[in-house]
C-alpha cells in the first residue's frame, strides 16, 4: 500500500511551498531537481514534508515516498553505522505499492539480495537467462558509474523506478545520515538532470555544521542555487505568522495584538513552542465563545510559565497507564514498535496496539506510521509527532528504569540477532544492540555489535563507517598491554592492505595518471556474473577454477554464505565436467562452511547442488529428496528460489511419475508467468 500522508495545516511557508510545488511540476516534465531544507528542531521541516507529500501523492502518476533517518537513541547515534538506511526504507515503500510490477521487484531483489537468491543449481540456468535478459532491458542506457557496488545497486533501483513513474523522494533527518547514504545523495544529485526524481532533503543546519557529520561534505558540493538545486529555509514566526497560526488553531479567533505579542515573546517564534501553546488554550482558552478576548483569563497566576508547563497541564487529561505507556516508549527512541513494547509491557501485540491506538487516537502524541519491517519482522511502527514529546516522556524515566528498559530491548533484539540464519538480518540488527546494550550499560555486548557493524561497513565499502565504531569501541576499551581479541579483528579491516599485482584491475581504485592507489571492496556480484557466463557459454573448467580463485583469494572480504555459494558454483561445474567426488566434496565444504550461520537461500541452492549430483549418480530418491527439503526451506525465499526448486522437481519426476511431474510443471509455468520470466516455460519445462 502507498504511503498515506494526514491533511494538515500549514502557515507561514508560502514561499517554500511556492518552490517544492515549481520544482514538482518540473518533475512532470521528466527533468528532476534536489530541494534542500534547513531547519532547526520544532521549525516545522517535517509539517513541510508531510503536508507537500499530501498534496502531491494526489497525482496518481507520481510516486511519492516519505523516509526519515534513525535518530540517536539516549546519547548513542546509532545512524552512522547504518548504511543507506532512509534509501532503504525508500525501498521498502516502493516494494509495498500495489502497482509495482513484478519486473521492478525482480530487479531490486537481484541488486539489493547481491543475487544470492539467482537460481543457478540443478540444470536450470535458463531462468538466469531470462533473468539477464529482462535486466539489461530494464537498466539500459546507464549513465552512472561508481566504484562502489552497493552505491551503483541503489542509483540503479531508483533509476528504473523513476524511469516509469517520476520519484517524489522526501529524506527528514538528514543531518544523521550515515557516509554511505550521502554518497548515494551526492550520486542522484550529480545525475539529477537526467532523471526523474524530485529529491528533497531537510536537515538541522546547527548539527551538520558539527565535524564528522557526512551530510556537510554534500551540502558543501552542491551549495549553489540552480534551476534544478535549491536551497530554503524554515524560520522562526514572525508577528503575523504567529497570527495566521491562531486563526487556524483557535475557534472563532479575533486577532487580539497582546496575546500574539505574548506567544511571540514565549515562544522566541519557534513554530512547534508556538503551535504547543496553541494547543494548550484550545482547552483552557482566553477568549469567550464570540472569539473575543477575555482580560480576566489572561493573568500571569492563570498562565503557563513555560511550555513544559502548557503541556503538563494538558498531561492531566492522561492517565497514569497512558504517561507509563508513553515514557516506555521513549526508550526504544521516537520511534517505537508494536514488537518491542509488547516484550517491554509483557502483553500480547494485539493488547499493546489496542492501548498505543487509544493513546494515538486521543492525544496526537503518536502517530501511526503502519506496519513496517523492522528487526526482522513486520510490525506496526509508532513515532512521537514531536521531538519535544519524545523528550519530555524519556526525562521521565529514572535512572534505574532506563537501565532495565534498554537492556531488556537488547536482550530482544539479541535473541533476535542469535536465531536469525539471515548474516544480512544481523547486520541489520547489530546497530540497534549496539546502541541499547550501550545504554543499558553492557559495554562487552556494545563492542560485540559494534565489530558487526564495522564488518558491515568494510562489506559497503565504507571505511568512514568503519572508524566510526572503532571510536566508539575504543571509548570502551580498557587499555593493557595485550590486545584484546575484538581489538585485533577491528584492527584487520581498518588494515589498508597492501595491492599485489595479481589483483585484478576492476578492484583497484586509480589516479587520473593510472596509479593504483586504492584497494576497493570486492565486488562480489561481478565476481558471481563473471563464473555464471562461463557457465552459460559451457565453459565449466574455468567456472569452477574462478569460482575456487575468488574463495579462497578473498575469503577475508567474504561473507561465509558468499564464500559457500562461490564452492557451490564450483560444485555444479564439476558435476557438468562428470567429477561428481569432487562436486560431492566442494558442497560438503560448502555445508560446513555455513552449518552455523547458514542463511536459507544458500542452503537451498546448496540442496539443489546436492540433489543434481544424485541425479548424474542415478540415486534418485536421494535426488527427490534433498528436491523436496529445498522445496521446504524456499516456502520463506522469493520467488525466484520456488521457480527453481518445483522445476528441479518437474525434471526429476519426468520419467519416473509423469503425473506428479505434471503437477509441478504447472505450478512452475504459472509462477514463471508472473515473475515475468519469459520464455522460461517453453525452454526449460516443454515436454
Amino acid at each position: 500500500m502507498p504511503q498515506i500522508f494526514e491533511h494538515q495545516p500549514i502557515v507561514a511557508r508560502t514561499e517554500q511551498l511556492g518552490t517544492l510545488r515549481a520544482q514538482l511540476q518540473l518533475l512532470k516534465s521528466k527533468k528532476g531537481s534536489v530541494i534542500c531544507i534547513a531547519g532547526e528542531s520544532a521549525f516545522g521541516k517535517t509539517t513541510l514534508l508531510r503536508a507537500f507529500a499530501g498534496e502531491a501523492s494526489r497525482d496518481t502518476e507520481i510516486n511519492v515516498i516519505y523516509a526519515e533517518c534513525q535518530a540517536p537513541v539516549g546519547a548513542f547515534n546509532l545512524g552512522n553505522l547504518q548504511p543507506f538506511l532512509p534509501f532503504a526504507r525508500a525501498l521498502e515503500e516502493l516494494l509495498s505499492h500495489e502497482s509495482t510490477t513484478a519486473k521492478k521487484k525482480l530487479a531490486l531483489n537481484i541488486g539489493m539480495t547481491v543475487l544470492s537468491t539467482i537460481p543457478l543449481a540443478g540444470d536450470l540456468f535458463y531462468a538466469f537467462k531470462e533473468i539477464s535478459r529482462d535486466v539489461k532491458d530494464f537498466k539500459k542506457d546507464k549513465s552512472f558509474k561508481s566504484t562502489n557496488p552497493a552505491v551503483r545497486e541503489y542509483f540503479d533501483a531508483f533509476k528504473n523506478y523513476s524511469d516509469s513513474m517520476p520519484l517524489v523522494l522526501l529524506l527528514d533527518d538528514m543531518q544523521w545520515s550515515d557516509a554511505q547514504s550521502v554518497e548515494l545523495l551526492k550520486a542522484l544529485a550529480a545525475e539529477i538532470t537526467n532523471l526523474p526524481i524530485m529529491l528533497v532533503v531537510a536537515y538541522r543546519p546547527s548539527l551538520v555544521e558539527k565535524t564528522g557529520i557526512p551530510l556537510a561534505g554534500f551540502l558543501q558540493d552542491f551549495k549553489k542555487d540552480t534551476a534544478f538545486i535549491k536551497h530554503l529555509e524554515v524560520s522562526e514566526f514572525s508577528l503575523k505568522d504567529i497570527s495566521d497560526c491562531c486563526r487556524a488553531l483557535l475557534k472563532n479567533y479575533k486577532p487580539n495584538q497582546k496575546f500574539e505579542e505574548w506567544l511571540l515573546v514565549r515562544s522566541g517564534g519557534v513554530p512547534g513552542i508556538v503551535v504547543e501553546y496553541l494547543r494548550y488554550f484550545q482547552k483552557f482558552s482566553p477568549f469567550r465563545a464570540d472569539g473575543s478576548f477575555n482580560e480576566e483569563n489572561f493573568k500571569d497566576e492563570f498562565l503557563p510559565a513555560s511550555v513544559s508547563a502548557a503541556f503538563e497541564k494538558q498531561l492531566e487529561e492522561l492517565s497514569e497507564e497512558d504517561r507509563t505507556i508513553l515514557a516506555i516508549a521513549s526508550a526504544e527512541g521516537i520511534e517505537s514498535t508494536a514488537f518491542v513494547m509488547a516484550d517491554l509491557l509483557n502483553t500480547d501485540v494485539l493488547t499493546t496496539i489496542k492501548k498505543l491506538r487509544s493513546i494515538t487516537q486521543r492525544t496526537g502524541i503518536l502517530r501511526s506510521m503502519g506496519a513496517h519491517a523492522r528487526y526482522g519482522v513486520r510490525t506496526t511502527v509508532y513515532q512521537f509527532t514531536k521531538t519535544f514529546y519524545y523528550t519530555h516522556f524519556e526525562n521521565t524515566l529514572e535512572y534505574e528504569e532506563k537501565l532495565a528498559l534498554h537492556a531488556q530491548i537488547a536482550a530482544l533484539l539479541n535473541r533476535q540477532f542469535e536465531q536469525t540464519d539471515s548474516e544480512e538480518l544481523r547486520r541489520q540488527l547489530a546497530p540497534y544492540i549496539a546502541a541499547h546494550s550501550s545504554e543499558a550499560g553492557d559495554d562487552e555486548l556494545t563492542k560485540e555489535m559494534l565489530l558487526k557493524s564495522a564488518e558491515t561497513a568494510e562489506k559497503v565499502g565504507s571505511r568512514e563507517m568503519a572508524e566510526t565504531a572503532f571510536k566508539e569501541f575504543q571509548s570502551r576499551e580498557i587499555e593493557t598491554e595485550i590486545k584484546s581479541d575484538l581489538q585485533e579483528k577491528f584492527e584487520k579491516i581498518l588494515a589498508d592492505e597492501e595491492i599485489s599485482d595479481e589483483t585484478p584491475d576492476e578492484n583497484l581504485l586509480k589516479t587520473s595518471g593510472g596509479e593504483a592507489v586504492v584497494k576497493a571492496p570486492f565486488d562480489f556480484q561481478m565476481a558471481w556474473h563473471e563464473i555464471v557466463q562461463y557457465h552459460l557459454n559451457g565453459d565449466f573448467k574455468n567456472a569452477e577454477t574462478k569460482a575456487l580463485d575468488y574463495s579462497e583469494r578473498f575469503k577475508m572480504q567474504l561473507l561465509t554464505s558468499e564464500r559457500a555459494l562461490f564452492l557451490i558454483l564450483a560444485a555444479r561445474a564439476a558435476t557438468e565436467l562428470s567429477e561428481l567426488d569432487r562436486a560431492e566434496d566442494l558442497c560438503m565444504q560448502a555445508s560446513a562452511l555455513t552449518s552455523d550461520a547458514a542463511d536459507i537461500s544458500t542452503e537451498c541452492l546448496l540442496l539443489n547442488a546436492f540433489a543434481a549430483i544424485r541425479l548424474r549418480q542415478n540415486q534418485f530418491d536421494e535426488a527427490h529428496n534433498f528436491l523436496l527439503k529445498a522445496a521446504e526451506q524456499s516456502l520463506k525465499l522469493p520467488q525466484e528460489m520456488r521457480l527453481l526448486t518445483i522445476s528441479n522437481i518437474a525434471l526429476l519426476l519426468e520419467d519416473r511419475d509423469p503425473a506428479q511431474a505434471a503437477k509441478y510443471r504447472s505450478a512452475a509455468t504459472k509462477m514463471s508467468t508472473s515473475l515475468r520470466f519469459n520464455g522460461f516455460a517453453r525452454e526449460a519445462l516443454s515436454a
